[in-house]
């Protein structure tokens, strides 16, 4: 279990950061194609929850690391 969860968190950070990226990016991908909505829509509440996670999950390996903790 332990190893599962060690995994999985990371995976989802990675996957909240591809979000993040490409929204910001929307803008931009949508200039060039020609497009008019982002490729993934994040609203207010989603940022918050995604903003909400990645701040415990590197706050939480940030404090390991001062800590000197593996």
């Amino acid at each position: 279990m332990e190893k599962a969860i060690s995994m999985v968190f990371p995976l989802i950070a990675f996957i909240f950061c591809g979000f993040l990226v490409s929204n910001l990016l929307g803008m931009w991908i949508g200039f060039i194609f020609k497009t008019q909505s982002p490729i993934f829509p994040i609203d207010d509440r989603m940022y918050q929850i995604i903003m909400v996670y990645l701040t415990g999950f590197f706050g939480n390996r940030s404090i390991k690391s001062w800590r000197g903790e593996k």
